[in-house]
Order: structure tokens, then C-alpha cells, then sequence
């Protein structure tokens, strides 16, 4: 029983770093009018309460307090996510354990993730593994913030460390700002309720949606590789349709595979590497004469198939790598097809017709 509800959640990502970020890339292109202040005003309030949110059916009263211990015992601790395990900890640490009931504890796993436990399971669970789960600093909040604030201020008395610890320091400060800022859910300035209600779930929910749903131009602000260039599943069925729809061989094997394959291995999304294909090469039909010849590099790295007919694991490696590489220096705004073209393809249009197919792939694949 144990092991089985365990594992579903530490599967159940509540938040991580990583969309930290892609919130704040989108409140600074959506509340770009706003002052920097007040977006990270927004971007704690965002984050504060997609935390509170997975305290389903527990006492509102005791959400602050919870929020604050699974913060400081998951980014404060260096770590890159928090997942409903984290909140399980929390919930049944010491700290809390006369403050939540065994009841109210089953009823929010029933909650969160629709896993029926007994009382009489959860306190056999609980009897033999609970443990004092709670953070420092949830028990002497002051004493925390004053160990954090020693380790910026001491930072400059550490033996030869006389080279980096302006940088240190200054990333220490920035750090506990933004834990204090977290922690607190201080807001430099109220914002009008009125045009970002964010204490809503449906808010939450709507900022999360919309981020998903963010436009290419927006997502190309930002320099370097593109979120929607980066590797992501897709349905391969729908894939194939497409390309047999096309009498393409690359939906036969090993073409198909080492291309998905490549793509995985440096991170970029499959459909590039496929949209590329349909520019260079017409996505290889059975019917041309040197099908199979052209299959082994239908992305004509190294000039053209004819030039370098290798086998297709090799030039699917090279195509991404090579768009990877050559994304890495995107800078903000750039259309990134447009920009990897440069060294591409000595066709100054040939961004515009990958664009096209990749464009036509996505919306395939997402039916």
C-alpha cells in the first residue's frame, strides 16, 4: 500500500524550476507594461498559490504555515522540484501532527491524487516511517533567515576565496531576496485585483493554459534554442499517417526510428528534423529512382546526399546537432528557422517552406 501511493506522488509534479521560469518569461511578455516589481509581485503570487492549491481539504488556516515549510524544505534546499510527496512530508511531520488529523490527511490524498486509504492503513504507515519531516525554519522562522542572511555576509571571510566572492555574494543576496520574497508572498506594490486576479484558482489555472498556449513570436523574445524547438513526445501514429500519406520512406525503419532517436539525443523537437526532410528532399518518396540512397541523408548535410551518402543514423546525428549549435546563438526575437538558414542552406528562403512544414506537422500530430 505504502509503496504504490508513495510512488504516485512523487510522480505528481506540483511546480519545478523550470516552470518557474517559463511563468516568468510569460508575465513579462503579458504584463510587459507593468513595472519589474510588480511582475515578480505577480510571479510570487503565481507561485504561492499553485502551492497552496495542492493542499486540497486542508484547513485554510494552516496553509500559509505549510506553504512556507514545503517551500523551504524543496527550493530553499537546492531542489529543482516540488511534487506531492514534498507536501506529504510536510502534512505529516511533527510540526503539524496535532494541527492535521489522520482523517484530514486521507481525505487530501483522496483529493490529490484518488487513492483511497483507511485511517487504520495510514497510522500503520505512519507508526513505522513517520519522521520529522518539517524545515528549520518552520519552527524558528527567524533563526533560518539569520543562518541564510550569515552565509551571504561571511561570504567575503572564506579562506581563498578572494576572486569570486563579489559574484558569490551577490548571488547569495539575490537568492535569499527571492526566498524572502517567496516565503513572504511580500509584494512591493498592490496590484489592481481588478486586471490580474491571480488569488484565484481559475486565474492559476488560466496563466498556466495560456502559457502553454504562448504564440511562436513570443516564445522567439527570448535568445537561444525555443521551447518548441526542444525534444517533446509526439504521436508517432499521426506522424506516419502523414508521411505514408506523402508515400514517404522515412516512415518506414530504421529512417524513422533514427531520426526520433537523434532527436531525443540532442533535445530537439522531432518535427524539425522531419520539417527539414520535406524541404530538402520532398520527405523521400518510394517512387524516386535513389529513394533509399537519398533516405541515408535526406537532410543533405555536408552539401548533398550525392556528396555524402552515409547511412541515416549518422546524418540524422549531424542535422541536429548542427541545428542545435546553430541555435544556441539565436538572438532575442530572431525568427530561429530564419536564423539557422544563415549556415544552413545557401537558399535565403529555405526557412520559410521548413517553417511552413513544421508548422503543418504540428497541428498534425496534435489531432
Amino acid at each position: 500500500m505504502a509503496n504504490d501511493f508513495e510512488k504516485i506522488l512523487k510522480d505528481k509534479k506540483v511546480i519545478n524550476k523550470e516552470d518557474v521560469l517559463k511563468l516568468k518569461n510569460y508575465i513579462k511578455i503579458k504584463f510587459k507594461n507593468f513595472s519589474s516589481k510588480d511582475q515578480a509581485s505577480i510571479l510570487s503570487s503565481t507561485i504561492n498559490d499553485i502551492i497552496i492549491n495542492s493542499l486540497k481539504d486542508i484547513k485554510n488556516d494552516l496553509k500559509n504555515q505549510l506553504r512556507i515549510a514545503i517551500l523551504k524544505n524543496t527550493f530553499l534546499d537546492n531542489k529543482d522540484i516540488i511534487c506531492l510527496y514534498d507536501v506529504f512530508l510536510v502534512i505529516t511531520s511533527e510540526e503539524f501532527k496535532d494541527k492535521i488529523s489522520v482523517d484530514n490527511i486521507c481525505k487530501w490524498l483522496q483529493a490529490s491524487i484518488d487513492v483511497h486509504i483507511t485511517e487504520t492503513e495510514l497510522k500503520t504507515y505512519l507508526g513505522f516511517d513517520k519522521k520529522d519531516n518539517t524545515c528549520e525554519a518552520i519552527v524558528h522562522p527567524v533563526l533560518a533567515e539569520e543562518k541564510v542572511i550569515g552565509e551571504v555576509t561571511n561570504v567575503n571571510s572564506v579562506p581563498g576565496n578572494k576572486g569570486v566572492n563579489k559574484s558569490n555574494k551577490l548571488y547569495r543576496i539575490i537568492a535569499l531576496c527571492t526566498l524572502i520574497f517567496l516565503v513572504t508572498g511580500y509584494s512591493y506594490k498592490k496590484i489592481d485585483n481588478n486586471m490580474v486576479n491571480l488569488n484565484k484558482n481559475t486565474e492559476i489555472i488560466k496563466l498556466k493554459s495560456d502559457l502553454k498556449e504562448m504564440s511562436f513570436e513570443e516564445q522567439n523574445t527570448f535568445p537561444g534554442i525555443p521551447k518548441y524547438f526542444e525534444y517533446k513526445d509526439i504521436s508517432t501514429e499521426n506522424l506516419k499517417n502523414f508521411l505514408n500519406s506523402k508515400n514517404s520512406i522515412l516512415a518506414d525503419e530504421p529512417y524513422f526510428s533514427a531520426i526520433l532517436k537523434s532527436s531525443k539525443d540532442f533535445n530537439l523537437n522531432p518535427l524539425i528534423l522531419f520539417a527539414i526532410t520535406g524541404q530538402e528532399q520532398h520527405f523521400v518518396p518510394k517512387s524516386e529512382k535513389d529513394a533509399k540512397k537519398i533516405a541515408n541523408n535526406p537532410f543533405n548535410v555536408f552539401h548533398s546526399w550525392q556528396e555524402y551518402n552515409t547511412n541515416i543514423k549518422d546524418s540524422s546525428t549531424i542535422a541536429a546537432r548542427t541545428v542545435v549549435n546553430l541555435c544556441k546563438d539565436r538572438p532575442p526575437k530572431e525568427d530561429p528557422f530564419k536564423w539557422i538558414n544563415q549556415k544552413y542552406s545557401g537558399d535565403k528562403n529555405w526557412w520559410k517552406g521548413v517553417k511552413a512544414i513544421y508548422e503543418e506537422l504540428n497541428a498534425i500530430v496534435k489531432e
